[in-house]
């Protein structure tokens, strides 16, 4: 099984308040697994949570992770791919918005 592992351009650390989101995107409609981690300049992984959204769970195709950090110090998304190669996927890297707190 192929194991291919990208990582994104990095950011500066501490340039979002509210830390990084990275969303990776299947656009090969293949079933391959997907990971990706934010991490910090020291090579940690600082990711608080990830949701999964299929494209079709019982054939085990992912439609996209989104992986998020409230972390101010991740800098970059880790991505690995299982069963797959690196043009399966597109990804993006952003600051993550503002969490609201309900009235």
């Amino acid at each position: 099984m192929a194991l291919v592992t990208r990582r994104t351009t990095e950011r500066r650390p501490g340039t979002s308040a509210n830390g990084l989101v990275c969303t990776v995107v299947n656009v090969s409609r293949k079933p391959i697994g997907i990971t990706a981690q934010i991490i910090d300049s020291s090579g940690v992984n600082v990711t608080d949570f990830i949701t999964t959204n299929w494209l079709d769970p019982t054939a085990g195709i992912l439609a996209s992770v989104v992986s998020r950090s409230r972390d101010p110090e991740g800098h970059s998304c880790r991505i690995t791919i299982t069963g797959g190669r690196k043009h399966d996927v597109t990804y993006s890297l952003a600051p993550a918005p503002a969490q609201h707190t309900p009235l």
